[in-house]
């Protein structure tokens, strides 16, 4: 069979056989997640200005798919040219046969072609089998991200006056405070005025309108925007590991008692808002931010707000006082020049909240 399976670039008539393929492949051992991306499975590569997706073929069905896309990043301080591999999917009745290799190795061409300096990819937490093959790519560890979902039940009271939209006139100033906190970080590019409105215009479902500031005597303190990411990609639980069954079980009991959340149960549809992006000069005001997204997430039945970052980087200060679960994703780099990648611990990451 492994012989018979051929690779090709993805093709918008292939959405629905990509659709069913993707709800056919969970990722996880004791965490087990299923993604829905319908409508429109493409739809995913929109905030990237150059992406690619292949699928594997044998005879006429679709039996695995790869995608990848181009950023250009600063890591310890060089500009490189970084391609990100994403969605390897492989229809469980068609693995151990080799279409893993084959699809990564597609995406190995378009790193030649493109003279990628380096190539990257998340693993989620408990995805042995997942981790195991990039490792035999040539991926190595770099850093731990964790997707701190603040469960978005409980209205907030916020300060009056100081929480508005971002307007256009704001956006030098918003630009120079998003530089100001990342620009050192590894996997970032300083944005311009320029290119911070070409990427708020690539994002789907994302737009100025999800964007706020707070202004104190004139001045832009924090930044705050939400990207309506259910839309783009809902995930089911399919199974919880022991962790999460902990914490349903202590929610249950809780409701005897109190107002609790109503988490997404097995099977069921997770909706989440993503924080983008998140900048302040004081933390106190990105706070106020955040109360008001969470309150716009419950007027849209939203049941989270996702908040990805480093593992315990300063960022994450921002949940402190809210109910959440959290998972935890490994970053994995594979050097393409001969770079010797050692710990990057000294250095701050940046996570693009598009590759989650």
């Amino acid at each position: 069979m492994a012989g018979a399976i051929s690779i090709r670039e993805a093709r918008p008539e292939d959405n629905e056989a990509l659709l069913e393929l993707q709800l056919r492949c969970p990722q996880g051992t004791e965490l087990v997640f299923q993604f829905d991306r319908s409508p429109d499975f493409f739809v995913r590569f929109m905030p990237y200005e150059r992406g690619w997706a292949f699928v594997a073929e044998g005879g006429d069905q679709i039996v695995g798919s790869i995608e990848c896309a181009l950023r250009k990043v600063y890591v310890r301080g060089e500009r490189c040219n970084a391609l990100y591999a994403f969605g390897v999917m492989v229809d469980p009745v068609h693995r151990r046969k080799g279409i893993a290799s084959k699809l990564l190795a597609e995406v190995d061409g378009v790193a030649a072609r493109v003279d990628a300096d380096l190539m990257y990819a998340f693993i989620v937490e408990e995805n042995v089998p997942s981790f195991r093959m990039v490792e035999k790519m040539g991926y190595l560890p770099w850093k731990n991200v964790r997707e701190n979902l603040l469960v978005a039940y409980e209205e907030e009271a916020i300060r009056p006056g100081n929480v508005r939209p971002l307007r256009m006139d704001d956006v030098p100033e918003a630009v120079e405070l998003i530089n100001g906190i990342y620009g050192d970080h590894d996997f970032y590019l300083p944005f311009t005025v320029e290119s911070f409105l070409a990427y708020v215009e690539r994002m789907p479902h994302y737009g100025m309108e999800n964007i706020f500031v707070y202004e104190e005597e004139g001045e832009i303190t924090a930044v705050l925007g939400y990207w309506e990411y259910h839309k783009i990609m809902a995930p089911r639980v399919i199974k919880f590991n022991l962790r999460m069954r902990a914490q349903l079980i202590m929610l249950k009991l809780m409701g005897l008692f109190t107002k609790v959340p109503k988490m997404p149960g097995l099977g069921e549809r997770s909706l989440q808002i993503i924080l983008t992006p998140v900048a302040y000069r004081y933390i106190e005001a990105c706070r106020e931010l955040l109360k008001h997204v969470n309150n716009l997430a419950i007027e849209k039945g939203v049941h989270f707000v996702t908040l990805v970052s480093e593992v315990d980087g300063p960022l994450e200060e921002l949940t402190e006082g809210y109910r959440k679960t959290d998972v935890t994703v490994h970053q994995m780099v594979k050097p393409l020049k001969g770079q010797v990648y050692d710990s990057p611990s000294s250095r701050r990451l940046y996570m693009n909240v598009e590759d989650v």
